[in-house]
């Protein structure tokens, strides 16, 4: 992304450039193309970036629930042996 944003930065200058010395307009609409497709892929990036965070956040949260669930279970089937430990057998 940070190439990116150097190359949009770049072309910025030179359109910039271009129009200070009344440059050719159709190589500063060549550069402004380029540039919407350098935004272009910088969203596509970052959008994938930001999707790949929320992917991690996302597992992270299912792991620990994960770990609740095994403690609860554990602490359930604990208490389910002591309750029938605990009671007398009848013969």
């Amino acid at each position: 992304m940070d190439e990116i944003r150097e190359d949009m930065k770049k072309k910025q200058q030179k359109i910039e450039a271009l129009e200070n010395e009344e440059g050719s307009q159709e190589e500063i609409d060549k550069l402004k193309r380029e540039q919407g497709s350098l935004e272009t892929q910088h969203q596509k990036a970052r959008s994938a970036y930001e999707g790949s965070v929320q992917v991690v956040e996302d597992t992270s949260a299912l792991e620990e629930d994960i770990q609740v669930l095994d403690v609860r279970k554990r602490l359930m089937l604990q208490k389910k042996k002591k309750k029938t430990r605990a009671k007398p057998s009848k013969q």
